[in-house]
C-alpha cells in the first residue's frame, strides 16, 4: 500500500521518483546494496550461454545477444537461437550489424555471416546464412562491424581493417592499410597487410573515422585520407583500446584494457594533432582500469562497463566520480557490454547473463542501506531539497539520503516516549526556520530553530503545549504562513493550528465537527492559500474541509464528499486538487477556490486499477501517478 507521497518538488530533483513504502530513489554507491530494477536472462530463459559479449538492437526492436555458442535473438517475450547447426561459420559470435538497408551481418570467429531473411535452417539450396571470408586467412576472426554515414560497412578483424564492397550479390573485403604494429623490443614477425587487431570503430560528427586496436593504439582516418596514430607515447597509459565513444558534446572518449594504466581517456578536441586531454583511472574513482565498453544513454548519462562492475559516471563539484553497481546490486562484478533499447532500458552483457535495468523501474532500499527499518511512513524534503525518511517503527529515528547512502539521527526524547504513533505521510517535519517537529504517542516535540540534521541528535527538544486532549499526534502540516496544523487521535479526534505570528494554538475541533470517528487524515494548501483537510471515518462520517480567509467550509459525505478514508490530498502544477480515498477512487477539483465544488471522478470504469486509492503525485512532465491497493496507475 502507498503510505508516502511526494510533492512535485521531489520530481524536479529526482524526475523518475515514485514512492512505494520502501522503494525510494534510483541512485547507488559501491558500498551500498540497493536492489536495482533488474530482470536477468540466462540459459534458463533460453540464452545459448550465460556469458554475453555484446548486445545490439535491430530496427524491429529485437535484441541480439552475442555469445561463444552462437547468437540469441530476444523479441521481448521469447529467445530464438542461431548456431553453427543453422549455418553460422563459427560458434564464437563477436558482433551484430543491421545496415541501413536492412541487411544483417554477424561477425564470427571464422568469417562474416549474412542472414537470409527468407532462408531455412535445414535448406542447402536456400540457407539461413551465407558466409564470406577475406583473402587473408589471418583475418577470418572478425571482431567488430560498423556502418558509416555513407553506408560503407567497415570490418575490424584480428589482422587488420577492411571495407566491404558488393557486386553481383558477392561480398569482397578491401584492405585498409593502417601501418605496422608497434615495436615492443621483441621479435616481430613479417606483418600481414595490416598486422593489427581491431577492437573499436567510430565515425565522429566531422566524418573522421577512429580505429581502436589491441596493442597498436588509436588511428585517426581523416576524410582527406590522412592517417594519424596516437599511442601511449602521446598520453595513453596503454595501447590496448577496447572502445570509442563520441559524446553529445562532441568529445571523444577512449577506453583501455590494462590493470595498471588503462581506464578511460578524453581527447583534446581543440588540439591540432588530437592529443590526450585527461585520463581517468582507479585513483580517480574508477572501479577498475580495465574498461570494456562505454555508452551514453538518451538521457545524457555516461556508463562504463568495467572488470569490477558497472560505473555510472557523474561529475560532482567539478570532479568526476563513479557510482558503481556490482553483484551486491543484482548485477555482475564483471561487465562486458552495454546497450540501450528503444524504451530507454539499460542492458548489460556479462558472465551473469543479459540483464535489463528498467528505466522506470523501482530500486529498493532497506536496513542494509542504512534505513532504521523498511517500514517507511513519511518521506519529505526540507527547504534545501534534502530528502528525509521516518518510519512507524520508530518515528524518532530520521534518515537522510545524500544521493548515495542513508544516515540516521535519533533525537533525544524523554525516556517515557516508547510509542511514536501510527500516522503516515505528514508526520516528522523540519519547518522553514529549521526547527524539527516530532509527533509521538505522548505529545508533540520541537527542536530549536536552525537545527541541522547533524545536530538534531544533540539538540534539546521542547514538549509543545498544544492544549489538545489527546496526546497522540496523527498528522502535522506547515502552511505557507509557517503555521503548524495537527490532528490528534485516540483519546479525542481534534484539529488544531499553531499561529506562528502570535504563538497561539487554536482549537477548531467543534467548528469542523471532528468526533471520535472523524479524524484529520490529510492536509494540503492550494495556490490561493486555502488549506484543505481530509477528515476520514469508517462510519460514513467522512468530510472534505476547506479553510479560506479564516472560515471553514465542511463538505460531509452526505453532501458529496468521498466516503471511507481520504488518504491523500494533492495540488498539481495546474492548481487542481486531487483527492484519493479508500472507497471512491480518485477525485479531481479543477478550481479549488470556487464557491461550488464540481468534481471529476475516476473509478475502474475510467481505467483506474482499483477503487481504493491511497496517494497522488506528479512528475516534472505533468503526468499524474496514483497509488492504489493494486499498484500504480
Amino acid at each position: 500500500m502507498f503510505f508516502g507521497v511526494f510533492q512535485k518538488r521531489f520530481f524536479n530533483r529526482y524526475p523518475l521518483l515514485i514512492v512505494w513504502v520502501a522503494l525510494i530513489l534510483f541512485a547507488s554507491s559501491i558500498s551500498k546494496a540497493e536492489r536495482l530494477p533488474i530482470k536477468t536472462y540466462t540459459v534458463a530463459d533460453g540464452l545459448l550461454r550465460d556469458s554475453v559479449a555484446k548486445i545490439k538492437q535491430d530496427s524491429r526492436g529485437f535484441l541480439w545477444f552475442c555469445t561463444a555458442e552462437g547468437i540469441s535473438r530476444f523479441d521481448g517475450a521469447a529467445i530464438t537461437n542461431f548456431t553453427v547447426a543453422d549455418g553460422l561459420p563459427s560458434r564464437f559470435v563477436e558482433d551484430f550489424l543491421e545496415t541501413k538497408n536492412g541487411t544483417i551481418y554477424i561477425a564470427t570467429g571464422k568469417g562474416l555471416a549474412r542472414l537470409n531473411p527468407h532462408g531455412l535452417r535445414t535448406s542447402k539450396e536456400n540457407p539461413l546464412f551465407t558466409t564470406f571470408l577475406p583473402d587473408n586467412p589471418q583475418a577470418e576472426g572478425i571482431s567488430i562491424l560498423f556502418e558509416d554515414k555513407n553506408n560503407q560497412v567497415w570490418v575490424g578483424t584480428n589482422d587488420g581493417l577492411y571495407k566491404l564492397s558488393s557486386a553481383g550479390g558477392q561480398i569482397r573485403f578491401e584492405v585498409v592499410p593502417l601501418g605496422k604494429p608497434l615495436d615492443t623490443g621483441g621479435a616481430i614477425a613479417e606483418p600481414s597487410p595490416n598486422a593489427l587487431s581491431i577492437n573499436a570503430i567510430l565515425e565522429d560528427r566531422h566524418g573522421t573515422l577512429w580505429i581502436g586496436t589491441f596493442g597498436g593504439g588509436l588511428f585517426r582516418l581523416s576524410p582527406d585520407g590522412i592517417v594519424r596514430r596516437l599511442t601511449n607515447a602521446g598520453g595513453f597509459g596503454d595501447n590496448k583500446i577496447t572502445d570509442l565513444l563520441e559524446g553529445r558534446d562532441g568529445q571523444i572518449w577512449v577506453s583501455l584494457r590494462s590493470d595498471e594504466s588503462g581506464g578511460v581517456c578524453l581527447l583534446d578536441a581543440a588540439a591540432a594533432e588530437q592529443s590526450i586531454e585527461k585520463c581517468y583511472r582507479t585513483k580517480d574513482g574508477l572501479p577498475a582500469n580495465w574498461v570494456r565498453d562505454m555508452l551514453e544513454t538518451s538521457d545524457g548519462q555516461l556508463w562504463l562497463a568495467t572488470a569490477r562492475g558497472l560505473c555510472r559516471w557523474q561529475v560532482e563539484a567539478g570532479a568526476p566520480v563513479c557510482q558503481t553497481y556490482t553483484a551486491k546490486n543484482d548485477l555482475c562484478d564483471d561487465v562486458f557490454a552495454l546497450a540501450e533499447d528503444k524504451d530507454g532500458n539499460l542492458w548489460t552483457g556479462s558472465p551473469c547473463g543479459a540483464k535489463k535495468i528498467a528505466r522506470y523501474g523501482f530500486t529498493t532500499y532497506d536496513e542494509a542501506d542504512g534505513l532504521e527499518r523498511a517500514e517507511v511512513s513519511s518521506i519529505f524534503a526540507d527547504s534545501a531539497g534534502d530528502l528525509f525518511v521516518s518510519s512507524n517503527y520508530q518515528a524518532s529515528v530520521i534518515s537522510r539520503f545524500d544521493g548515495s547512502k542513508f544516515s540516521l539521527v535519533k533525537p533525544i526524547l524523554p525516556g517515557y516516549v516508547d510509542y511514536h504513533g501510527w500516522g503516515w505521510q505528514q508526520t516528522v517535519w523540519q519547518d522553514r526556520r529549521g526547527a524539527w517537529w516530532i509527533p509521538t504517542g505522548y505529545g508533540l516535540f520541537r527542536s530549536p530553530d536552525n537545527t541541522s540534521f547533524e545536530n538534531l541528535a544533540r539538540a534539546p527538544l521542547e514538549k509543545i503545549k498544544t492544549g489538545a486532549k489527546a496526546l497522540e499526534v496523527f498528522r502535522l502540516f506547515e502552511d505557507s504562513r509557517g503555521d503548524i496544523w495537527i490532528s490528534t487521535i485516540n483519546a479525542a479526534s481534534e484539529l488544531l493550528r499553531w499561529e506562528r505570528a502570535k504563538n497561539v494554538w487554536h482549537d477548531y475541533t467543534s467548528q469542523v465537527g471532528f468526533s471520535f470517528s472523524r479524524v484529520g487524515s490529510a492536509f494540503v494548501e492550494d495556490r490561493n492559500g486555502n488549506v484543505w483537510i481530509g477528515a476520514s471515518s469508517d462510519h460514513h462520517d467522512s468530510a472534505l474541509i476547506r479553510y479560506r480567509n479564516g472560515e471553514f467550509r465542511v463538505l460531509p459525505q452526505a453532501a458529496g464528499s468521498p466516503s471511507g478514508w481520504i488518504r491523500d490530498l494533492f495540488v498539481d502544477s495546474r492548481g487542481r486538487l486531487w483527492i484519493a480515498s479508500t472507497n471512491n477512487g480518485l477525485w479531481r477539483l479543477d478550481d479549488p477556490n470556487a464557491d461550488q465544488f464540481e468534481f471529476k471522478k475516476y473509478t475502474p470504469a475510467n481505467g483506474l486499477t482499483s477503487v481504493s486509492t491511497a496517494s497522488v503525485t506528479e512528475d516534472e512532465f505533468g503526468r499524474i501517478y496514483v497509488g492504489t491497493w493494486r499498484g500504480i496507475d
